[in-house]
């Protein structure tokens, strides 16, 4: 372990990576207007991702206001996500042990979880969180994640501007890490 990653351990609570992605063959979100496109991307991804871990995938549509306001405290899903409930969907991965209690369930989502929201203002946000303050090892677990998708479907990308997204800010690598 680095000596940056031992210092401030005691320090930051936790470790978020996230990457925003679009896939080139399709209309970005907000053009998105066809439900049978839409779950097509959904499958598309849920199916590449489960090949390799086991993600719980939640659509939008079909889940309880208490469940999307649980995942939106966890901060695994946004706002943005839920607003566009006919058309989104979430991967969340499925802890190693299998929580019996909701205690149990949130101290896992909050140890170390992977999201993958799609359809929201990009077609993935991709995200990883972990405790404590390991930003290699994040940025490796998620790249993982994204070199698995972009295999199977091609990102909107541009050789000057880099990775095309929604938003001008996240344009180029499409990386955020808070801490």
């Amino acid at each position: 372990m680095s000596e940056n990653v031992i210092r401030y351990e005691n320090v930051a609570v936790s470790t978020r990576i996230r990457l925003a992605r679009n896939f080139a063959d399709y209309p970005f979100p907000n053009k998105l207007k066809d439900e049978a496109a839409a779950r097509e991307i959904i499958k598309l991804v849920a199916t590449e991702l489960n090949n390799v871990d086991t993600f719980d995938l939640y659509y939008m549509s079909t889940i309880s206001e208490e469940k999307a306001t649980f995942l939106k405290e966890c901060y695994l899903i946004s706002r943005e996500l839920i607003a566009r409930r006919p058309f989104s969907a979430v991967l969340v991965s499925r802890p190693e042990e299998e929580p019996v209690t909701f205690e149990e369930e949130l101290a896992a989502m909050l140890n170390e979880s992977i999201s993958v929201m799609i359809n929201e203002e990009d077609h993935i946000r991709e995200q990883y969180f972990m405790r404590g303050f390991d930003l290699r090892r994040g940025y490796e677990r998620l790249f993982g994640i994204d070199d698995i998708i972009s295999e199977a479907i091609p990102f909107a990308f541009d050789r000057e501007l880099g990775y095309l997204t929604s938003c001008p800010t996240n344009l180029g690598t499409g990386l955020r890490a808070p801490v």
